[in-house]
């Protein structure tokens, strides 16, 4: 089954159809607020909700600490509600192991790790049960009045998880993409370069092919030697920037303690924008 994630409204909030077989079966919202507010989905005939998610806060040690090391990081933490009001599941975005990502999807017992594969205008993201792997989602990054478009491709043994992929990909868009606030006419793209995850060394690209024969999906192209010479820049642009981040935090504590109380809460104002500020700049970002 190929299901199509289609954004049909951009600006302020967003609104999405999710098709299957040439029907649309569910309907999505997204709020005006990125990374916060409540996410839903509906069935397209009923209206009745299928989920709706909250964004949970995350624990005040990855909230106040940037830095990741060899730790696991928590971030966008949503919790998915079905209509009763029963919490399913829960989405989580990971960083680990320096400069590696991956989001988490928990349905009960199950723990699905989604890993994204960034190339050219495609985003590709590899799901995984295990060490298996159970579907794959596709995204362009050529976009027409900002609003994006998505297709799983859902083997028929693993059809059970339509709901659940359909939710991950609005909430995937709702903390990735969006354009909130921004209204443009026409055709936009975006090309990535290069990407660092998991994916690059799990990616299959026959895997499409024995499931979906007549897909047309190109294999993403993936360039081992200088992934790994990026790899290793990152990993040491990250592991300078840590440092920085250590060492301002050292110097405004000691600065403010021999200095008025003021000084000490105007430093520590500094640190946690420069905290937000380090985040950002440690995330991968296409090149425009």
């Amino acid at each position: 089954m190929i299901i199509n994630v289609n954004q049909i409204k951009s600006g302020v909030s967003m609104a999405f159809d999710i098709c299957a077989n040439e029907k649309i079966v569910y309907k999505g919202v997204s709020p005006s607020l990125r990374k916060a507010g409540a996410v839903s989905m509906v069935e397209a005939d009923t209206g009745i909700a299928v989920f709706t998610s909250y964004s949970r806060a995350v624990s005040f040690v990855d909230w106040l600490i940037p830095f990741t090391f060899k730790r696991t990081r928590k971030r966008n933490i949503y919790e998915l509600f079905d209509n009763s009001g029963e919490k399913i599941a829960v989405i989580t975005k990971v960083n680990y192991e320096l400069i590696k990502e991956a989001y988490y999807i928990e349905i009960g017992s199950s723990l699905y790790k989604v890993f994204p594969l960034m190339r050219g205008n495609r985003e590709v993201l590899l799901v995984y049960l295990d060490n298996q792997q159970v579907a794959q989602i596709e995204r362009s990054t050529i976009t027409h009045d900002l609003e994006d478009n998505y297709a799983i491709y859902l083997p028929d043994e693993a059809q059970q998880l339509m709901p659940f992929l359909s939710m991950f990909v609005l909430y995937y868009d709702h903390t990735n993409h969006g354009n909130r606030g921004e209204v443009r006419k026409g055709y936009e793209q975006k090309e990535w370069k290069w990407s660092y995850t998991e994916a690059n060394v799990l990616y299959d690209p026959s895997w499409i092919r024995r499931y979906f024969p007549n897909a047309n999906v190109d294999p993403v192209p993936i360039d081992d030697e200088y992934n790994e010479k990026v790899r290793k820049r990152l990993e040491t642009t990250n592991i300078c920037m840590n440092i920085a981040c250590i060492a301002a935090v050292i110097f405004a504590v000691v600065f403010g303690l021999i200095s008025e109380p003021k000084t000490l809460v105007s430093y520590v104002v500094f640190i946690l924008a420069f905290r937000l500020y380090s985040v950002a700049r440690l995330r991968t970002k296409p090149n425009s």
